[in-house]
């Protein structure tokens, strides 16, 4: 199923970009001080996805980078949205940054498919639309911010996540 091969290079993409050779920024937030939860809003969430969400639940493992997922308030979507915001290299085109990608994926020998990644515009320096995963990944300095969104069905799912997104990397400092 390509789904689990979307996941799986979704996963390489996350652990590969937790280092490289390009250089980065030096955060002014240390990571393990970002509250994801504190990144967006319910207002915003509700207004993106068409989907009213519940409290935040940033139960994650304490050792991983830092996430939050909202439910769906009335359980109508299995959630509303999960966020996840972990290290980046500092790409400045989004080819460099596929080329990162797929080295980092076939150096854990997994498989890796470009055509599964779109380049879009967005709130980052390089962004990518994973279509069949429905996840926006913006890249911007040493950061990168993870959106998945379930969308009610009069909403579009890359303009819902490009819109969180944008919200969440404007509190991100």
């Amino acid at each position: 199923m390509k789904t689990s091969n979307t996941m799986a290079a979704l996963l390489a993409v996350v652990l590969g970009a937790c280092g490289g050779d390009t250089p980065s920024a030096p955060p002014s937030t240390a990571l393990d001080e970002v509250d994801a939860c504190a990144l967006l809003t319910a207002e915003e969430i509700e207004e993106a996805t068409g989907i009213a969400p519940g409290a935040p639940d940033d139960s994650g493992p304490a050792s991983g980078p830092p996430m939050c997922n909202w439910p769906a308030a009335d359980n109508s979507h299995p959630f509303a949205v999960s966020l996840l915001v972990a290290p980046s290299d500092n790409y400045t085109s989004f080819d460099g940054a596929l080329a990162r990608w797929q080295e980092s994926a076939e150096g854990m020998g997994m498989e890796f498919d470009a055509n599964d990644y779109r380049e879009v515009e967005g709130p980052g320096t390089v962004n990518s639309w994973m279509e069949e995963a429905g996840m926006l990944q913006a890249h911007r300095g040493n950061r990168m911010v993870q959106v998945f969104a379930q969308v009610a069905p009069d909403r579009d799912g890359l303009a819902a996540s490009t819109a969180l997104a944008r919200h969440a990397m404007a509190r991100l400092k």
